[in-house]
């Protein structure tokens, strides 16, 4: 498995996921008493998710980076340049 699908894997949209899950739960089971659990185990998820994706975006950025650095690098003004001349 190359680098970019093992990048894109562990970023992939697992937090919204588990809300999509978690609201056709709530669309099936209605009014159920499992229906706060599997809440309280969906946010546990959502933010343990956000939580170990911030901390690793960094370095598995930068290590992606390193391998596939044939990438132009970033204008060091990130404003939008117009096309247009100003006289």
């Amino acid at each position: 498995m190359g680098a970019t699908n093992s990048t894109g894997g562990w970023f992939g949209p697992r937090g919204l996921a588990s809300i999509v899950f978690a609201l056709l739960a709530i669309e099936e089971l209605g009014g159920s008493e499992v229906v706060g659990t599997a809440i309280s185990a969906v946010t546990f998820t959502v933010l343990l998710s956000v939580l170990a994706h911030g901390i690793s975006a960094g370095p598995i950025g930068e290590r992606y980076a390193a391998r596939h650095g044939d990438s132009e690098p970033a204008d060091e003004d990130p404003r939008p340049r117009s096309r247009r001349r100003i006289d």
